[in-house]
């Protein structure tokens, strides 16, 4: 999403935003740049489990939030 939707890539300053992604996972400036422009949430515990699979019914949301988001 954040590639198709041309999204100036992100990085925190202060550390990052997610427990569980790491600077060094290869998706970290991509997960981060969504997170910043609020295309995903992650969990109340600080964590994204991007190992997890993924919903319909996220994946729905992605998808609409990357449309409608400058």
């Amino acid at each position: 999403m954040v590639g198709a939707a041309h999204y100036q890539l992100y990085t925190p300053t202060l550390g990052q935003d997610f427990t569980d992604v790491p600077p060094s996972n290869v998706f970290y400036v991509s997960i981060e740049t969504a997170y910043n422009k609020g295309v995903i949430n992650g969990y109340n515990d600080h964590t994204f489990r991007p190992n997890n699979d993924i919903r319909r019914d996220e994946m729905a949301q992605i998808v609409y939030k990357g449309v409608i988001t400058p």
